[in-house]
């Protein structure tokens, strides 16, 4: 079921002729144990904490899950079972008072957290059409403001 990320330099995930480390964009953070992928992402993520019900395509239960960190290209989530790399999902990710954003994903990568008794799953956005992208580009904004407004709201700043 899980298996590796596949972090070759000419990964899918890295069009643009250059890693992310070769430009300096993305400050190291923790991997949880396992190999840092943010040197190979296109676009930079933010942290964030929200529900989303993925729906395989294989025809599973929809599994609830949380985001852990979301970006223009995709998100991290953490769930309790384990999904198989390369499926593609339709994702309900929660905002709150309005209509869930629905986007297809395809599953990168899944690894499991022994110590958490967790699975980290690692997706990719595959819109079709400009609305969702646009969607996609207003969630991830969102997502930024939240953050920008906690830190501005946070003691010292």
């Amino acid at each position: 079921m899980c298996s590796a990320l596949k972090t070759s330099p000419d990964s899918s995930d890295n069009t643009i002729g250059e890693t992310s480390a070769e430009i300096g964009q993305f400050p190291k953070r923790a991997t949880m144990g396992f190999k840092d992928t943010a040197y190979d992402r296109r676009f930079e993520r933010f942290e964030v904490v929200d529900y989303v019900v993925i729906h395989a395509k294989s025809g599973t239960d929809p599994l609830r899950s949380i985001i852990t960190d979301i970006g223009l290209g995709g998100l991290q989530l953490r769930s309790k079972s384990a999904l198989d790399q390369g499926e593609t999902c339709e994702l309900h990710i929660g905002r709150g008072d309005q209509d869930p954003l629905i986007i297809q994903a395809e599953v990168r990568y899944c690894r499991e957290d022994p110590t958490a008794g967790m699975f980290s799953s690692g997706f990719r956005f595959l819109p079709t059409t400009h609305e969702q992208r646009a969607a996609i580009a207003e969630f991830v904004h969102s997502v930024f403001l939240r953050q920008a407004d906690q830190m501005a709201d946070a003691p010292g700043a």
